[in-house]
């Protein structure tokens, strides 16, 4: 079933995992390389894995940054291969969505709200 460009729902990373240790293997990601004990997880579009760190803390990771297939074609780039444009024009468009949603009287979906959401204080 296809979730987006270049995305595929699949089996979750967290399926039978659970009481594992597992290794974070994307390499930007600030726990990489190490081994955290896999106390949970939640699938479908979310797919996060939670582990449990060190100082006995929690923390939801998203499944792709175990999987090998994944992480291995993960390099840095001589040059940017980002158009700077494109992400414009997509925050622009994302913005122009927003503020259409909130003229049509739609509210902010939960856990979204701006500073302009929350009433101030007396």
């Amino acid at each position: 079933m296809e979730l987006g460009r270049g995305f595929r729902q699949r089996a979750t990373l967290h399926n039978a995992r659970v009481g594992l240790f597992l290794k974070i293997l994307y390499p930007y990601f600030p726990l990489y390389g190490e081994d955290y004990e896999v106390f949970g997880g939640a699938g479908g579009k979310r797919d996060m894995v939670y582990v449990r760190l060190a100082d006995q803390t929690t923390r939801g990771v998203p499944a792709w940054m175990f999987d090998p297939a994944v992480c291995e074609g993960v390099r840095l780039a001589e040059e940017s291969i980002i158009d700077c444009e494109a992400l414009l024009r997509l925050a622009q468009l994302l913005d122009s969505l927003e503020a259409d949603a909130r003229s049509a009287g739609h509210e902010p979906t939960k856990g979204t709200e701006t500073d302009d959401d929350i009433p101030s204080k007396p």
